[in-house]
């Protein structure tokens, strides 16, 4: 309500106190109400939003103030305003809270809540915040808190939605009217200084206003820049999720000591807030959160960018990519890389070093996208394509085998068996199962992989950001299939969470895992339970005598690079141990390879979680389904001809020409003997992956679809892709795409012309 209307009942009190009650006046006093109205300023702000554009305004005339925010493309994040008495209003924009004195058009504080806010009630001098950490359409997590700004706290989870870490950086293009900060043509900065002036004097806790200003004032070669850097790296209630980018802005505008100052005060608060960067693989996060070098705001990194770098500044940004995921999608590739770079620039050191850390990275790569993981699905695919193109060629090699045999007996009257298996003697039969069973393992294997890979999608982004923290990951990991690593999993959630009590039944019964003893240990040393933590750790490098975590809680001190800087940042504290990759695989896949291979062999649709893979329109279920009935029907027709089908004799010879088919494809005839199957498989795969290479430069296809681009990620050259290249890891070497299929191909047609020789002389 306007401020006009209680001074009029004030004021029309004490005249009719004047008065004593004259009705007459008070008439007056009505009819002259809405002449207070309008004169009366207004301390109620108004929102306006437009596609890239918010604006908070109000008061009026002089009093008139506004302030503009920068909109992020196609955002869905919600701006909220709640007027909370005495002129103050709360407001917000996606998941950040700001309290405004609004009369002066001044943001009094600013919060970041952990998700998307739906609703704001003010209620007294607090505000009861409802908000969303949603990590499908499904499942929305939403939760409501009270907030205090005289004593702030909310909660600390990690956020589930990427776009939340870009909000505060766009906010800054709103006073330039959604013009980056770095395109402002030198004639028009003069007219914005006042105007950035005016937006740091309203909204004082943005550092990325700060950071837009300094830029601005950098191009114009006024020495405050400086000063205004400062400030923005240096603002209190500042945390990772914007200090990562700010330091690489500093970086780009020269502060080199100030950027490394404020990646240090990022990194700590990352791990202070319980993140850890072994669990840091998904790339975009990486990305998003930090990705440098930039080359200007907004405006994804590339080569052109690294190699704009000095050589020292170069690899100081590869340390801190390193330092902030070191099993980032595709790392391994990364760091070798960057290993033979220095190799060549003759630093051996620093190629030694790089090359362990590429070693590492193999040890403890991401689940989703990884080297391994998509190899293994190629082999898998390739091995079931071979299994399925051998039996093709048996098939049809049968067939023509006994074409003669078959048409007398059709002449006959009698009726032909499919592909004439009645005719099969038990090598033909024995060839046909073990080409199925093969057709069979390969979809097995695939399954497994499949398995894994779905279920590493669809996990919630925040453990691969670091931190398996928040209801998201707890009610994910509840619908992976029953295993101690995903308990293991489980407990680290919980504990992660802040939920102490479920994480330390659950490590109590996992006792075959050093890092449950290691991180119940930590438990129980929170709890003041000196004692107790001491022999859970002990028992922790019983079980594993390298887990460098339980020697440091048990003060042998630091053995890598990952204890060390937590020793730096926290002595004293306890650290917990992360799980390992296999213990990942193992949770995702249902337990270790093995045992996935024989769910898919002997419960195929269990093992693919039909029920998820097939509801709505997931169009990546139509190949898997389609395997599946093929390795089905195949595995079915096998049995049936081994078993069922009874056996005539054959009274005619096979084709004189049946000698070509032998000599064409390896394996077909007896000439190999007992190996014959096994040189068809594998006469089979060589082509196919010789094929594959020709059309797409590699035979791992969804390999290649996989990899990020390493020198705009990582500023490291590309692996070309070349079965010639000796130091690429992507294909086979020269030997196995090209030798190979011309040494078989050779050996074969002389023993099948030997084989025929020797028959004809007899």
């Amino acid at each position: 309500m306007a401020r006009g209307v209680p001074l009029f009942w004030r004021v029309l009190e004490k005249i009719m106190r004047m008065q004593r009650g004259n009705v007459a006046t008070a008439g007056i006093l009505a009819m002259l109400l809405p002449a207070f109205l309008a004169a009366a300023p207004t301390t109620q702000p108004r929102l306006k939003l437009e596609q890239l554009m918010a604006e908070v305004s109000g008061g009026s005339g002089a009093q008139a103030w506004t302030l503009k925010y920068g909109v992020a493309p196609n955002s869905e994040e919600r701006w909220l305003l709640a007027d909370a008495g005495d002129d103050r209003t709360w407001f917000s924009h996606g998941c950040w809270l700001r309290l405004l004195d609004s009369r002066q058009g001044v943001v009094l504080g600013r919060w970041r809540v952990p998700g998307s806010i739906l609703q704001l009630t003010p209620q007294g001098k607090t505000v009861q915040i409802e908000f969303e950490n949603p990590t499908s359409r499904d499942l929305r997590f939403r939760k409501t808190v009270t907030f205090d700004p005289s004593a702030p706290k909310l909660p600390d989870e990690p956020m589930t939605s990427l776009v939340w870490l870009r909000l505060s950086r766009r906010e800054a293009s709103g006073p330039l009217d959604d013009t980056e900060f770095t395109r402002v043509a030198a004639e028009k900065i003069p007219a914005m200084i006042p105007v950035m002036e005016d937006a740091i004097r309203r909204d004082p806790f943005q550092p990325f206003l700060r950071a837009a200003f300094g830029r601005l004032l950098q191009a114009a070669h006024d020495e405050r820049a400086h000063g205004l850097f400062e400030q923005a790296a240096r603002l209190e209630n500042v945390d990772f999720t914007e200090l990562f980018y700010l330091s690489a802005l500093l970086d780009k505008a020269g502060e080199s000591q100030l950027a490394a100052e404020t990646y240090e005060r990022a990194y700590r608060d990352y791990l202070d807030r319980g993140y850890d960067p072994r669990l840091h693989t998904a790339l975009i996060s990486e990305l998003i959160l930090y990705g440098a070098p930039l080359g200007v705001y907004g405006q994804p990194r590339g080569s052109d960018r690294w190699d704009a770098l000095t050589p020292a500044q170069h690899e100081e940004q590869m340390i801190r990519i390193y330092r902030l995921g070191p099993s980032l999608e595709w790392a391994d590739l990364a760091w070798e890389s960057r290993a033979r770079e220095w190799e060549r620039a003759g630093n051996v050191e620093a190629a030694r070093a790089w090359r362990e850390r590429s070693a590492e990275a193999r040890k403890t790569l991401s689940p989703i996208l990884d080297s391994h993981s998509t190899r293994a699905l190629d082999l898998c695919l390739l091995v079931f394509v071979t299994a399925l193109a051998a039996l093709a060629l048996f098939l049809i090699y049968q067939i023509f085998h006994y074409r003669a045999q078959r048409r007398l007996d059709q002449a006959q009257g009698r009726r032909a068996v499919l592909f004439g298996a009645e005719y099969w003697d038990r090598w033909e039969r024995t060839t046909v199962l073990l080409l199925v069973l093969t057709f069979w393992i390969g979809f097995a294997f695939f399954s497994a992989f499949a398995l894994r890979t779905l279920n590493a999608a669809r996990t919630p982004i925040t453990p691969f950001e670091g931190n398996w923290a928040g209801a998201g990951s707890r009610h994910f990991l509840e619908t992976l299939p029953a295993s101690p690593e995903r308990d293991l999993i489980r407990a680290l959630s919980a504990q992660q969470s802040g939920d102490f009590a479920a994480a330390e039944k659950i490590y109590r019964v996992l006792p075959d895992f050093a890092e449950s003893w290691n991180n119940l240990g930590v438990i129980l040393k929170q709890q003041g339970k000196e004692g107790d933590a001491r022999q859970a750790f002990a028992k922790a490098l019983d079980v594993d005598p390298q887990l460098n975590e339980a020697a440091l809680n048990l003060g042998l001190g630091a053995r890598d690079l990952w204890t060390t800087q937590y020793q730096h940042y926290f002595p004293g504290r306890p650290m917990i141990a992360v799980p390992r990759t296999e213990n990942y695989l193992h949770a995702f896949q249902g337990g270790s390879l093995p045992s996935a291979m024989l769910l898919a062999m002997t419960h195929p649709v269990e093992s693919l979680t039909f029920v998820q893979l097939f509801r709505g329109d997931n169009q990546s279920s139509t190949p898997i389904l389609v395997m599946l009935i093929l390795a089905l029907a195949g595995l079915l027709l096998a049995i049936s001809v081994v078993t069922v089908v009874p056996r005539r004799d054959v009274t005619l010879p096979p084709p004189n020409t049946q000698w070509i088919w032998e000599a064409l494809v390896p394996g077909l005839g007896r000439a190999w003997g007992p190996l014959g199957i096994v040189v068809l498989l594998v006469w089979c795969y060589l082509p196919i992956q010789l094929g594959l290479f020709a059309k797409y430069g590699t035979p791992y296809v969804i390999t290649l679809l996989s990899v990020p681009s390493l020198v705009r990620n990582y500023g490291v050259e590309p692996f070309p892709l070349s079965a010639l290249a000796p130091a690429n890891p992507l294909n086979p070497g020269w030997m196995q795409m090209y030798a190979a299929p011309a040494v078989l191909f050779a050996v074969n047609a002389l023993l099948v012309l030997r084989k025929r020789f020797r028959g004809a002389g007899k």
